[in-house]
Formats: C-alpha cells, sequence, structure tokens
C-alpha cells in the first residue's frame, strides 16, 4: 500500500479487521513502488493511479482520488480573512505535486512560499501544525477532519478514473484478497 494510505486509514482501522478475521494474517508492506507479484510475496495491493494495470492482474475500483484543501484549526482563525487567496499562503506539497496540477488548471501561477514533502502523511500533518494548506485525497485527510485536527477550506467534486484501486494476480486463489477487499471497501464509503 502506500505509505500515506497506509498511515492515514489502514494501520487506525486493522483492529476491527483483525477481530472480524482472527484467522488471515495481515502483513503490510508500504511502498510506493509497484509491487511485482511474482518477485514478492505479494497477495494484494492498493495503488494510486487508473487502469490499466496489465493482463496479469485483476482490479476493482476503492475510490476516487478526490482532493481537499486542509489546514490547522488555529491557521484557518488566524489567517483566513474575507479577501485572502490561497497565494497568500504557504502551500504544502506531497509527492504527488496535486498543486502543481491544480495552479496550472487555474491559471494561478506558482505560490511564492511552499513546504515540500515526500508523502502525504507528512503534509497533513504539516498543515494539522500551522504550517499552510495541504493539497491532499479527501481520503486520507478524513480522520482529521473529522476530529478537527484539520479544517476543510476546499474540495473537488470530479470524479474521473484516477483514484485507488485493489489490484492481486489473475492466478492467485486465496479467499483472504475477497475478505480484505470486502472489508476495505467499507472503510471508504
Amino acid at each position: 500500500v502506500p505509505p500515506s494510505f497506509a498511515t492515514k486509514l489502514l494501520v487506525p482501522n486493522l483492529p476491527s479487521f483483525s477481530s472480524m478475521h482472527p484467522d488471515i494474517v495481515v502483513k503490510i508492506q508500504a511502498s510506493e513502488a509497484i509491487s511485482n507479484f511474482r518477485a514478492v510475496n505479494v497477495d494484494m495491493a492498493v495503488r494510486q493511479g487508473e487502469p490499466p494495470f496489465g493482463d496479469d492482474v485483476s482490479s476493482v475500483f476503492l475510490s476516487h482520488l478526490k482532493l481537499c484543501a486542509v489546514c490547522g484549526v488555529g491557521y484557518a482563525n488566524r489567517t483566513f480573512g474575507p479577501d485572502e487567496t490561497l497565494m497568500n499562503h504557504c502551500l504544502i506539497y506531497d509527492g504527488h505535486a496535486h498543486w502543481d496540477v491544480l495552479l496550472y488548471n487555474a491559471d494561478i501561477g506558482k505560490p511564492p512560499l511552499t513546504l515540500k514533502f515526500n508523502q502525504t502523511a507528512l503534509a497533513l500533518d504539516a498543515a494539522a501544525n500551522g504550517q499552510g494548506v495541504a493539497l491532499a485525497p479527501a481520503i486520507l485527510a478524513q480522520a482529521d477532519i473529522q476530529s478537527g485536527r484539520l479544517v476543510e477550506l476546499w474540495r473537488s467534486d470530479e470524479a474521473g478514473s484516477l483514484g485507488y484501486y485493489i489490484v492481486w494476480p489473475n492466478a492467485a486463489q486465496n479467499p483472504a484478497i475477497e475478505t480484505m477487499t470486502d472489508w476495505l471497501k467499507t472503510l471508504v464509503q
């Protein structure tokens, strides 16, 4: 699984899976690299991207990659006035550089101040700690928004093919894959 997906969504919810399915051993490998099912001992993977993923794998859609802009509560209360624009703030990037795409499409230009991290979880933590505004997949920010750690400033309503998918080798004969897939779907509803 991608590291931030593991940190923000999977690991906090694993106790519920383990209590429902104590017979299934879960081993998490967090990596941005695409799993080579033949070379490593991996039954299934969660990936951010869009199909097709190859002829030798099956996939199921998990969640759209709907982005949201978030910041810490104190930062929002202290710095956003009625005439405020994002260009007046530090924009926190993760390794996916969603800000660049959004700013380019809006023809806004580059912000004067940025902070860059290689993982979304780190960008979200920086935003929660008042260091600026992060742009991240809403499913990764949702728990922090619900807890009040982050404030949502904006959310995309676009639902293209880019998103999170569960993938596994076509030849896999493991019933735990279906069990884990069904459970993961409940996390993102």
